[in-house]
């Protein structure tokens, strides 16, 4: 009852299979309202497709890195995105790592749902150097979710995750670096000129 209140429910990977079970489960008895948030991460990836379209059915932000899509589903992250929409994904965010180089733009992140498709910018052209990068996807997602919730479009969720990423990787551990919101907002107007 108490999930069944939430707007957004963020789930990832757990390393024992009885956990995977309880996901499943918990999926299945969740109301319609309940909007999924999925990080399968390397551990549920390998799991492949089958085990997981039960979630993905659900899944309203599928979130995955470029590995992982191409585990999960066997494709390059273009055709992998495509795929997990076809399943039910509503959208796919794919995180590049450094970034990769498309049509002259690099890019730190691709986006897709069915109408569009966006290759994200770094949030900001300062190189970051990298002290830890354990938890910078966690760290997107965050970021992302934060500009979902307050009604942000989708390429602008991409920037304001790749911020809280880069803000991740500036200490050791996964949540040492995290942004305080007033951080991120000051950055985000450094940034972008605007408030958040």
């Amino acid at each position: 009852d108490y999930i069944n209140q939430a707007e957004i429910l963020h789930i990832s990977s757990f390393v024992d299979n009885a956990q995977l079970e309880i996901l499943l489960e918990l999926v299945n008895k969740l109301d319609s309202s309940v909007k999924i948030s999925f990080s399968p991460g390397e551990l549920y990836a390998v799991k492949g497709l089958r085990t997981l379209t039960p979630i993905l059915a659900r899944t309203y932000v599928l979130f995955t890195n470029e590995k992982e899509v191409e585990q999960l589903t066997g494709k390059d992250f273009r055709t992998g995105a495509e795929v997990c929409l076809k399943l039910g994904c509503h959208t796919v965010v794919i995180t590049l790592g450094k970034g990769i180089s498309w049509k002259s733009v690099m890019a730190t992140s691709y986006i897709r749902n069915s109408q569009r498709e966006y290759m994200v910018e770094p949030a900001g052209k300062e190189t970051v150097s990298a002290r830890d990068t354990i938890g910078a996807g966690d760290a997107f997602a965050a970021g992302f979710l934060y500009g979902l919730v307050n009604g942000k479009p989708l390429d602008e969720c991409g920037r304001l995750g790749d911020m809280v990423a880069r803000f991740s990787i500036t200490k050791t551990g996964a949540r040492q670096g995290l942004p305080t919101l007033n951080q991120l907002s000051q950055r985000y107007r450094e940034t972008y000129g605007k408030g958040l």
